[in-house]
């Protein structure tokens, strides 16, 4: 098999980017749990803000992966599923199984890692571990209750089980195709909007599957891979996609909306994806715009970005957990310690850790 040559610039700048969304959303949600002043509310700019980055992170996914799995079927005829999961599992699950291992066995055991509540689940605690070891941690919250710490792996859970099928319909199916995946996308909004109109009939069935139909998130991720298709395929609309002023546009207006905290009372992910889809695609091919956030600080943040996501919430309690013990209540100062010790946290763990497990992957194309 031969490795499909493909790289975009920017994208590693945006996954920082994105991360960092969720991190000043966490950031402040905790500072109201602790009792600390903060900007959390709801409705407000800090509380859509990381709920956005881990959308932008889903339209990101759909896109890559589904550029990636074209171009393998380009050079190569065909898509070994053995090698794409393989690569999947190196990437993801060391770090992820890492965290499903601290927030079981080590933060409840040290008061650094102490939070002003207590946990109640609403079932037996053990399926909410079974679920998190299966890859399922997107149903434990709906089901179970928060686990703190790890419950922001939900995400984790939804990419991987898209990862799943995906490379499958691809490769089997006509899903290549833009009357495939805008089937798909279809049919999952239609069911989105059966679950919205809440009808007395579904009873408590429509409460569950509403629950845990949003945690998938699919949508935003089909999305992503819509725009691949239009770059992959040099889709007609694609020289319209791609002028600058449409990219700015498109780019204010997200910037503008999201100061505003704006959500739309329907299909607010959907509309939101497709803004983030426009940005995406101009940032990977625009060769106009190909240096925006090719940055060395930039590529080298996102580079650590998958750390930046999962040990933040960990090291922000440590930092206002510290910031309690010594007296100090500055709001700005524990924003700072708490961004540098998830940036020293995660570059050792990029360079100690993820960065052997990565190397690996070159023996799987």
């Amino acid at each position: 098999m031969t490795k499909p040559n493909v790289y975009f610039p920017n994208l590693n700048g945006l996954r920082f980017i994105a991360a960092f969304a969720v991190f000043i959303h966490h950031n402040e949600q905790l500072r109201g749990l602790f009792h600390l002043n903060n900007f959390w509310k709801k409705d407000s700019p800090v509380f859509l803000i990381g709920k956005l980055g881990v959308n932008m992170f889903f339209v990101l996914s759909g896109f890559l992966i589904t550029y990636l799995l074209l171009q393998e079927i380009k050079v190569n005829g065909k898509i070994n599923l053995k090698n794409f999961y393989t690569r999947r599992v190196l990437r993801i699950w060391p770090l992820y199984f890492f965290m499903v291992f601290l927030g079981f066995l080590v933060f409840p055991n040290f008061s650094l890692f102490n939070l002003p509540i207590d946990f109640h689940p609403k079932l037996s605690i053990w399926i909410g571990y079974l679920l998190y070891l299966l890859m399922f941690p997107n149903l434990v919250s709906p089901l179970i209750g928060d686990f703190p710490f790890i419950s922001h792996l939900w995400s984790i859970g939804a990419e991987e089980q898209f990862y799943v099928l995906w490379p499958i319909l691809i490769g089997i199916t006509q899903i290549r195709n833009f009357w495939g995946i805008f089937s798909l996308i279809g049919i999952y909004l239609a069911c989105e909007i059966l679950l919205k109109l809440d009808l007395e009939l579904w009873f408590i069935l429509d409460k569950v599957l509403s629950a845990i139909y949003y945690v998938f998130n699919y949508s935003s991720m089909l999305i992503g891979c819509a725009f691949a298709l239009v770059l992959f395929n040099k889709n007609s609309a694609l020289k319209w996609l791609q002028q600058l002023w449409l990219f700015w546009s498109v780019t204010i207006i997200l910037v503008w909306l999201i100061a505003n905290g704006i959500r739309f009372p329907f299909l607010h992910f959907q509309i939101y994806s497709l803004l983030f889809g426009i940005v995406i695609l101009n940032l990977a091919s625009n060769s106009n715009i190909s240096r925006v956030l090719e940055g060395k600080p930039f590529r080298h943040l996102g580079e650590i970005s998958y750390g930046l996501y999962m040990y933040h919430p960990a090291c922000i309690v440590v930092v206002i957990n510290i910031f309690e013990w010594i007296g100090i209540s500055n709001h700005a100062s524990q924003f700072s310690f708490s961004f540098g010790l998830t940036y020293i946290v995660s570059l050792l763990s990029y360079r100690l850790f993820e960065k052997k497990i990565l190397a690996l992957k070159e023996r799987f194309y």
